[in-house]
């Protein structure tokens, strides 16, 4: 809400980062290099998250029971 409030340089610059940071291939990164749950369904079918749910099959049901 936040982002929504400031001047119209400001939001273009939130809504920015936001498409960014929830582009599949960052968001599988992101969850491979912390170990969070991924946040959107898209990055499920990257090749980063494949080869973990392959390597990891606990982080699998993790993700299946979101």
């Amino acid at each position: 809400m936040a982002m929504l409030a400031g001047p119209p340089k400001r939001k273009d610059a939130a809504f920015e980062f936001v498409r960014f940071a929830a582009k599949p291939e960052n968001v599988a990164q992101w969850s491979v290099d912390t170990g969070y749950l991924p946040s959107t369904k898209a990055a499920q079918q990257t090749p980063e998250l494949q080869k973990l749910f392959t390597e990891r099959p606990g982080y699998t049901i993790a993700v299946e029971q979101l």
